[in-house]
């Protein structure tokens, strides 16, 4: 096993290009927009369509109903969409993925500030060109983690490869942990059954970057599955790793081990929403809004040209 790791290490060292190119961006984060803070006025989600041009998809965190926002770079419109028959605990992240032959939306309801909940929620949503006001999800999959304890989480992505589904813990006392459930027990979830997500590492920051704080409020898979993103209250880190390669080893020795970088932001207060866009850039708002807090809408270009 051992010999299996240094090889793979080895070759992370040698053939980075294999993986993801890391975000360099050439001046700081710009502001591209604002959301109607009368209507998001708690973002805690955000993801970026695959199959329509220019979408983006929002939701608010808790205390607000069971509903999420279709607009747009620009926010030139934003429509809301009502789930349902469903009760929303605590929409804390979201993510556009594979689900058979479309793409889904997934909205994670896994908050749990107070540590009781039996069990969590993903939504998930079929794509299309124009949602109704209100409307049906495709699956409700009840998970928990099969460590037997309770965990709060603000991080949900679904891999665009393997169409794995993966929750990051935000952390308090403990390091963050990364759980996953697979493409092919989720795809065939009964509503009626609690599914097991199963750990496949910590991810300790501090490690990695000096007195990087280890509560983390968002994650996103890159496009090409080749690298993923972590966002927390300061900075985002982004790894040179694709994630459906190390389900079986130690996430925590691998990120130490692995090509990685902080992406310097434009900091917002409460910062807790970011995804990749299908170029690779980089997207990101806050939950805050009042008096000296609006929710704007920030974007990273990772590619000099393009800025």
């Amino acid at each position: 096993m051992e010999k299996q790791i240094c090889v793979f290490l080895l070759f992370l060292f040698f053939f980075p290009k294999a993986y993801g190119e890391l975000c360099s961006p050439m001046f700081k984060a710009k502001k591209i927009a604002t959301f109607d803070k009368k209507l998001n006025n708690e973002i805690s989600g955000i993801s970026y369509s695959n199959t329509y041009t220019n979408r983006i998809y929002i939701h608010n965190d808790s205390g607000s109903d069971a509903s999420f926002f279709v607009t747009d770079t620009r926010v030139r419109v934003n429509n809301k969409v009502k789930i349902y028959g469903y009760y929303a605990v605590d929409f804390e992240d979201m993510d556009v993925g594979p689900c058979g032959k479309d793409d889904c939306l997934f909205i994670g309801d896994i908050g749990d500030n107070g540590h009781r909940r039996d069990f969590l929620n993903i939504i998930v949503i079929k794509e299309q060109y124009k949602f109704p006001k209100i409307l049906r999800p495709f699956k409700n999959i009840k998970v928990r983690y099969d460590d037997g304890k309770s965990h709060n989480a603000e991080s949900l992505s679904i891999h665009p490869g393997t169409g794995d589904l993966y929750i990051l813990t935000k952390s308090g006392s403990e390091l963050p942990k990364l759980f996953t459930l697979p493409h092919s027990t989720w795809i065939k979830a009964d509503t009626k059954k609690i599914y097991p997500l199963t750990l496949v590492g910590d991810i300790d920051l501090s490690k990695i970057f000096r007195n990087a704080p280890k509560k983390i409020t968002s994650m996103d898979i890159s496009p090409d599955g080749k690298k993923f993103i972590v966002l927390n209250y300061n900075n985002a880190f982004e790894f040179n790793l694709d994630l459906a390669s190390v389900n079986s080893l130690s996430t925590h020795y691998l990120l130490e081990n692995t090509i990685h970088k902080k992406v310097d932001l434009k900091r917002l207060i409460q910062q807790e929403a970011i995804t990749y866009t299908p170029s690779g850039d980089l997207l990101y708002t806050t939950e805050r809004v009042g008096f000296l807090a609006k929710p704007h809408l920030y974007k990273v270009f990772c590619h000099p040209e393009e800025g």
